[in-house]
């Protein structure tokens, strides 16, 4: 499916290709994310958990406001590396692990979020998880 959008000061107007599995992996990306949050802060909580816009359309929580500050400092930086594990990576603070193993390292939890949800793609059944 196509949709057509015309900018109101011109005559330009773009195709934009309707791709439903570029929906389903932004989803997986936060699932992902919502794991990885739940891992580092021992809890249970949701990503809108813990908000209460009764009183304050402003307010956020925690998992937002770190999800926002990663996917910020991803999109400052040009030169974020995923990297296969070793011995000279090891120290880098994110890593993907297959079952106990790790297989991937980087600087940009946003960019092993990217990752782990590739290879969750290509690989469903395997067991995939951020740790740092």
């Amino acid at each position: 499916m196509s949709k057509q959008v015309r900018f109101t000061d011109s005559d330009t107007i773009i195709d934009f290709e309707h791709d439903s599995s570029n929906e389903d992996f932004l989803v997986d990306l936060i699932n992902n994310y919502i794991r990885y949050y739940q891992y580092i802060s021992k809890t249970n909580k949701g990503l809108f958990d813990d908000i209460d816009s009764s009183s304050d359309k402003t307010i956020t929580n925690r998992q937002l406001e770190l999800f926002y500050k990663e996917l910020k400092l991803y999109k400052k930086k040009a030169d974020i590396e995923v990297l296969e594990y070793n011995d000279f990576t090891k120290d880098y603070p994110y890593k993907i692990f297959k079952d106990d193993t790790p297989i991937y390292v980087s600087k940009s939890l946003f960019a092993l979020l990217i990752e782990i949800t590739n290879l969750e793609h290509e690989n469903p059944k395997l067991n995939y998880f951020i740790k740092n």
